[in-house]
This record gives C-alpha cells, sequence and structure tokens, in this order.
C-alpha cells in the first residue's frame, strides 16, 4: 500500500511492516459524459450496425452441434464500445484463497470451474442492457439462424488474461442446448503472443481460435476449453467478452425487472451501486485504532543518501490483523486500471483508490503521521495520494519518481503479504 504526503522536508522514508506495497497512482473518477459515451456504444445506439458476413471457420461436435468462428459479424466501432464499456466496471479477483498468496498453486486449486470463463479478473456486464444492443442481436441472429432457435443471453463477463495466468479447461454449463460465445478485443495482438482459445470436444480432437480484433467464436457449452494466457514476452492483456446464452425461457428471466441501461459500475441495481459508492468512501479501521505506537522501537535499518536524505526502513509496525484489514479490502475492492505506462507512472494495473478526506481520519494515518514525525522531526505533514496495490507474476512495473527532487516529500510503503520469501507469492 502507498501513500504520499508533503513537507518541507529533505527525507525520503520507505515504511516496511509484515505485508503491503504502497505507490503513488492518482485516483480518477470517470465523468458521467465519458462513461455514457461508452454506455451508447456498448448498446449499439450510435454504433456502425452489425452485419452478418462470411463464416471463417466452422466445425461440429460429435452430435453435429455447430462450433463456428466469424470475424466481421461486429464492426470495429461495436467492439471498440464494448471493450470500453468494459474496462470501466467493477473488476473482481475471483480466485484468492484465505492467505491472499495469490500463486500459482493457490490458483490452480482455488479455480472456479463454474464461472463460466475461469478468468482470475472479471467484470459483469448488465445482461438485460447487452441482449437490447445491436452486437447481441448479430450474435443472436447466427445462433437462431445455426440452431433454429433464438436465444438470450443469461450471464455476460468481462476477461482479462496476463501473462503468467493459470487458466483451466472446464465445460460447466447448466443445459447442453447452451452456447459460450466468446468475443476478442484487443485492437493488435500477434501470432506469436499466444493467448488463443482451445476447445477439446468429446471425441478429444483440439480446435484454436487466435484472438484477433472483433473476433466471436460459438461453442456449445458442454466442450471443454481453455483461453491460453499471453507468452511470457507479451506485456499486453488479453481482453475478451464471454456470453453464456440459452434458448430455455427459464422463470429466473422471465421474473427479472427490465433494469436500468444505466450502470456506471457494472451492477443491476441501484443500492449495489450505493454500495460502491460507500466503498470508495470507506477506509478499514482495526479495533486497535487507539493503541500508542513507540516508533524508534520499530527501526531496523537506516540509508543515508549522498544528499543527505535518509531511507528508513521499520518492520512489525503494524499487527497482524492490522495488516489483515487491508488485505482483505484489497481482494474484495480491487479494481482494474488499463492506462499506458508513462515516465512518471509505476505502471501498477490492480489498484484500490480511496478519498483522502477519509484515508485522513482513519487509525492507519494517524500511525504514519506518527512515523512521519519520528524520522523528519517535524510535523504538519498531509496525505494526497493513497491506494493498495496488487502486484502479480510478470506485472510489468516501472521504476518511477513520486515527487520532483525539490519538493520536500515523504513515500511511505507497506508490504502486506505475511512471511515474504525470496521465491514468494505476488506482492500487495
Amino acid at each position: 500500500m502507498l501513500w504520499s504526503v508533503s513537507k518541507l522536508l529533505k527525507n525520503l522514508l520507505f515504511l516496511s511492516s509484515t505485508g503491503a506495497d504502497v505507490k503513488t497512482a492518482t485516483f480518477v473518477k470517470m465523468s458521467a459524459v465519458g462513461e455514457l459515451q461508452w454506455l451508447v456504444c456498448f448498446l449499439g445506439l450510435v454504433c456502425v450496425s452489425a452485419s452478418l458476413t462470411t463464416v471463417t471457420w466452422e466445425g461440429h461436435s460429435s452430435d453435429k452441434r455447430p462450433v463456428v468462428i466469424i470475424d466481421d459479424i461486429l464492426s470495429r466501432d461495436i467492439i471498440k464500445g464494448i471493450r470500453g464499456y468494459m474496462l470501466r466496471l467493477d473488476w473482481k479477483f475471483s480466485i484468492a484463497d484465505d492467505f491472499y498468496t495469490f500463486d500459482s498453486n493457490n490458483f490452480l486449486n482455488n479455480s472456479d470451474h463454474g464461472n463460466y470463463t475461469n478468468a482470475p479478473w472479471q467484470s459483469t456486464l448488465p445482461t438485460a442492457a447487452f441482449r437490447r444492443s445491436k452486437s447481441w442481436r448479430a450474435m443472436n441472429a447466427f445462433l437462431t439462424e445455426k440452431r433454429g432457435k433464438e436465444f438470450r443471453p443469461t450471464d455476460v463477463k468481462g476477461y482479462i488474461l496476463s501473462r503468467g495466468d493459470f487458466p483451466l479447461y472446464q465445460n460447466t454449463c447448466v443445459d447442453e442446448d447452451d452456447y459460450r460465445v466468446v468475443v476478442f478485443l484487443n485492437d493488435v495482438w500477434r501470432k506469436d503472443w499466444y493467448g488463443h482459445l482451445t476447445i477439446h470436444d468429446e471425441l478429444g480432437r483440439m480446435h484454436a481460435a487466435h484472438p484477433r480484433k472483433g473476433r466471436v467464436v460459438f461453442m456449445p457449452c458442454d466442450l471443454s476449453f481453455v483461453m491460453k494466457p499471453p507468452a511470457m514476452q507479451t506485456a499486453p492483456a488479453l481482453y475478451a467478452l464471454v456470453v453464456m446464452a440459452t434458448p430455455r425461457q427459464t422463470t429466473e428471466e422471465s421474473d427479472l425487472p427490465d433494469s436500468d441501461p444505466w450502470i456506471g459500475f457494472g451492477s443491476l441495481s441501484k443500492a449495489e451501486i450505493e454500495e460502491m459508492k460507500e466503498r470508495y468512501n470507506y477506509f478499514p479501521q482495526p479495533d486497535s485504532a487507539l493503541r500508542q505506537i513507540d516508533v524508534e522501537k520499530h527501526v531496523t535499518r537506516r540509508f543515508s543518501l549522498p544528499d543527505g536524505r535518509t531511507i528508513t526502513v521499520l518492520d512489525d509496525v503494524f499487527t497482524p490483523d492490522e495488516i489483515l484489514a487491508l488485505t482483505d479490502y484489497l481482494a474484495a475492492n480491487c479494481t482494474y486500471t488499463d492506462a499506458n505506462p508513462e515516465e512518471d507512472s509505476d505502471n501498477v494495473r490492480w489498484i484500490t483508490g480511496f478519498d483522502i478526506d477519509v484515508f485522513a481520519k482513519s487509525f492507519f494515518w494517524r500511525a504514519s503521521r506518527e512515523i512521519v514525525s519520528h524520522v523528519s522531526g517535524n510535523s504538519g505533514f498531509y496525505p494526497y495520494d493513497v491506494a493498495l496495490n496488487l502486484i502479480r507474476l510478470a506485472d510489468h512495473t516501472m521504476i518511477h519518481e513520486d515527487c520532483e527532487n525539490a519538493r520536500d516529500e515523504f513515500t511511505l510503503l507497506i508490504y502486506l503479504n505475511p512471511d515474504w520469501e525470496v521465491r514468494g507469492t505476488p506482492l500487495l
């Protein structure tokens, strides 16, 4: 976890406890106008109409159900709109284990075979709004032509797969008549970047579809599939939309109210949207919030820089329960940012941001202020940037400066992982 504080001082402090990464990353809210622009394109209200064209490849399962790839069923503007809208939704890490290690073994052991995408990072798109979109109408027209019956989307997920991820084969679905539709969303994807969709039929035959912008794959949902991660030398993540569709009219579906298409955070209820807003205005408060800290007792190393500034390392400043409060919140509320790396960016993609005024009232800021005052011998510091970060295997973070050399500021870095080892798990 990371936050920055400003004051007329020439020291730089790095705080180390039993586990958290701190970074300077501005948490920017999407304006209503910008969000609406993406939503309008997602719904297909202003985008170029989709048109059914040539089938790129067609195969069949053992019982003659079609497996089809089409490259131009959706327009480029619609693909851009889907991806833009998807990336602004609320993302969830689907396979966190009890100890928040996020390592490959726990990933394999805890992978959810019933989440339809089997992706570590997912977002949920509003199904009712998607059903009214031009993109779905084009997909449904093709399924209706092939299967002789209309389909309805029952689950629509955004999908992000990065190098180093370990998705498993899965074939979970409700009914064998249901279909899974995968839409590739990356603007550019080279062949040596891998990331292909692999499908195994009942006879053990394997088929693979390479990612291509706008490529749509239709397959029976009970066929085993896996989306391969990008190659290790490939920094960009793979983006896809995964739709579960059924020809059945279920009771649950008919009872659902027609959802409001303005879903700012991908939720299907206004109550959930309000809950999302409350999360941003909340910072964890441990039960030990009133305890006093003897800062000097926790200092383990001091480093002097050539210009006279110092780096101070402290251990066990925060108790395990206090660290767990931060880790719990990070695992539950981490969101995705797709900003392109800049010179002054740390390029951390998974982040939980907080309202500074809320953080300033918390125990963690009171403790941090005591640390900064002790190390510097001065008071009057105030936070201006705070966030929890998740850094995973093969992420490509960047060396950066949190502030200009002439400014007197501190950066506090808290490690959240318990019992970190040299060959340890991803960094929080």
